[in-house]
């Protein structure tokens, strides 16, 4: 019943990198991250200053190093680096980093003057990034580098099939000399694929398809780069520079995804819903060794693309470091990646279109013939409002875990960066279940350094002392219902049990899917008295980390309606998890972005992530439930 996959073919195109000679040429750079704890910090003698203590260091190749470290990740057969390093401890140790890849580092020139290793040094304390030290930035190439690398690339260039150039260090190696050597390259008939990664120059290499971020787009055509655009702009943009050099291009837009021109016109790739935490570092490296590595086997600008979106897709995810994306990680994500969707509308309210004298906005129309067979319900948020204020609760311990005793005393910027942080890591997990949330907070606490290692719990043991805050005041909540002080409907959402008995009573079959643990989940769905409607099926968190409640509901769906197809299957629910999920089985999605302190009315907020997620409705609530059966089932409001 699954509908195809918009990235089934992505691996495909990278199937031809171990027949692939590559080459880069440009800026390479190592980035050094040094890790502090002054715990063991002393007075220097000579200076009377308190001296900084390193408590661990990591070397990673970054600028065209790690372009090349994602080209050998993703299996090239050959990858030949051309550039130069100053004759220094930082060079041998480069040198060595891309020799351990098996890369040709013939083409790696060691100039003894005017000349250091582009190294960008990055200090952490506290969990916190302090302004970088930078060795290169008086860098001068000389004439003799240049002769030697315009030999080596010279008497490489006939053996490759693409060769990538990157520049982006303030004083660059691919100085006039070198960009008329490859404008040369790139215009002669029996040249490589020649793609470009300039952060300066980008429109001088003449024959080259072109990478650019929106900031280097707008400026190349004179235009602000801080001023927004809509898609429409960017892909007039996009077609304009293309006019211009005559060659494809690609422009990256950050999470909202890409832009891309070639003979059939320009192009808008979303960017990929990513429900974790993130960091951006390498993402732009990890990219163009994708546009490599399936450009060069022949694939379609389309599809470079699509792989090149979902290898940084890989790369984000890897926190702090430059990292790199491999065939096997691509292809896990291809199975699982989801796109973002109506970025503008999300953002304009004023935007929507709603069924006529209804608050139900429409972003995409049920399919004519949907014949609705199976519903599925997120719990909390969506039906029950037990659990309500859990975001608070959450946030509060997690502050609480990240600072440990050093909270109270931490300087206003740090603190605000924790907890912004928090907030973040929040928002992007709302869905998932609440151990994978805490195992997220367990790796926050390591990174912040705040806590003691040996005070630093396991997911189970955050999760447990979230439990104890939380279900204090959901207890008190449930008995009061329990004993008829309170009536369901005071906890549920507006007209909630009224759309799940009149689904019931058409013969839909309900499922109800939560990351909070089962038992609260069956015990919370009786209190409220609709437990019944949904029968064994109820689907809620285990002990077990791997286990996805959601989608164990979709499987026992595809187990029990083998026949139904995904039209035939509405999904209902408050967090982008659930909506993204069923967006990608082809269900139609409803979002409920609703006011959980009020049970009734839209949260804007909410509304945003849903239609972002993939949401082909909008609800505030469940009051209008009887135009909302005619909308998913296609028949006339019933009384």
């Amino acid at each position: 019943m699954l509908p195809s996959n918009p990235f089934a073919a992505t691996e495909r195109p990278l199937e031809s990198a171990p027949r692939l000679a590559t080459g880069v040429i440009g800026d390479f750079a190592l980035d050094i991250y040094h890790t502090l704890d002054d715990t063991n910090s002393e007075i220097s003698v000579e200076t009377g200053m308190r001296t900084h203590s390193v408590r661990e260091s990591r070397f990673t190749l970054g600028g065209a190093g790690n372009v090349v470290a994602n080209l050998a990740a993703m299996g090239c057969r050959s990858v030949r680096c051309f550039g130069v390093v100053g004759d220094d401890i930082y060079g041998r140790t480069m040198v060595g980093l891309l020799q351990e890849l098996g890369c040709d580092v013939t083409g790696v020139i060691r100039q003894a003057s005017e000349w250091s290793t582009q190294v960008y040094t990055k200090l952490i304390s506290d969990g916190e990034e302090l302004p970088r030290v930078d060795h290169g930035n008086f860098n001068v190439v000389s004439d003799s580098s240049v002769e030697l690398l315009r030999d080596a690339l010279r008497a490489a260039v006939s053996e490759l099939d693409v060769l990538v150039i990157n520049q982006q260090a303030l004083a660059p190696l691919l100085d006039e000399r070198m960009r008329g050597e490859l404008c040369t390259l790139g215009r002669a008939p029996d040249s490589p694929i020649v793609l470009c990664d300039s952060r300066d120059h980008a429109d001088e290499f003449d024959g080259a398809i072109r990478k650019l971020n929106t900031r280097e787009a707008s400026r190349l055509l004179g235009l602000d780069p801080s001023e927004a655009r809509t898609t429409s702009e960017w892909l007039e943009i996009a077609d304009r520079l293309r006019l211009r050099w005559k060659r494809p291009l690609v422009i990256t837009d950050g999470d909202r995804g890409s832009y891309y021109s070639d003979d059939s016109g320009a192009h808008h790739l979303a960017g990929l819903l990513i429900l974790s935490r993130v960091d951006t570092v390498g993402a732009g490296d990890s990219y163009m060794a994708a546009l490599a590595a399936t450009l060069g086997g022949g694939a379609t600008l389309e599809d470079a693309v699509k792989t090149a979106t979902l290898a940084a897709g890989v790369t984000i995810q890897k926190l702090n470091v430059a990292g790199t994306a491999s065939v096997t990680e691509i292809a896990t994500l291809a199975q699982r990646a989801a796109f973002r969707h109506n970025l503008e509308l999300a953002a304009n309210p004023g935007d929507a279109h709603y069924v006529d004298g209804t608050e139900i906005e429409i972003i995409a129309p049920p399919p004519e013939s949907r014949d609705i067979k199976v519903a599925v319900f997120d719990h909390d948020g969506t039906i029950s409002t037990l659990r309500e204020g859990w975001h608070s609760v959450m946030r509060e311990m997690m502050i609480t875990a990240a600072g440990g005793r050093r909270l109270t005393t931490l300087p206003a910027p740090r603190r605000s960066s924790l907890e912004q942080a928090i907030d973040e890591l929040i928002a992007r997990t709302t869905g998932v279940q609440t151990l994978v949330q805490m195992q997220h907070l367990v790796e926050m606490v390591h990174e912040f350094g705040y806590v003691p290692k040996a005070e630093i719990l396991d997911a189970h043991g955050y999760k447990h002392i979230y439990n104890e805050m939380l279900m204090s005041a959901v207890r008190t909540r449930r008995g009061r219902v329990e004993r008829g002080v309170l009536d369901s409907s005071d906890y549920t959402i507006k007209g909630a049990t009224s759309l799940l008995a009149a689904l019931a009573a058409r013969g839909v079959v309900l499922y109800l899917a939560s990351g909070t643990d089962l038992a609260d989940v069956e015990a919370e769905a009786r209190a409220l008295r609709y437990a019944e409607l949904f029968g064994p099926r109820i689907f809620g968190a285990t002990t077990s980390i791997t286990y996805n409640p959601k989608v164990a509901a979709l499987e026992q769906i595809a187990r029990e309606f083998a026949d139904v197809e995904p039209h035939q299957v509405v999904i209902f629910g408050d967090g982008p998890v659930e909506i993204s999920l069923g967006r990608r089985q082809g269900w139609y999605s409803v979002g409920v972005a609703s006011d959980e302190p009020r049970r009734h009315g839209i949260c804007l907020d909410k509304r945003a992530r849903l239609i972002e997620a993939g949401a082909h409705a909008i609800v505030p609530d469940f009051s209008e439930w009887r135009a909302l059966v005619g909308l998913v089932l296609g028949e006339r409001e019933h009384d």
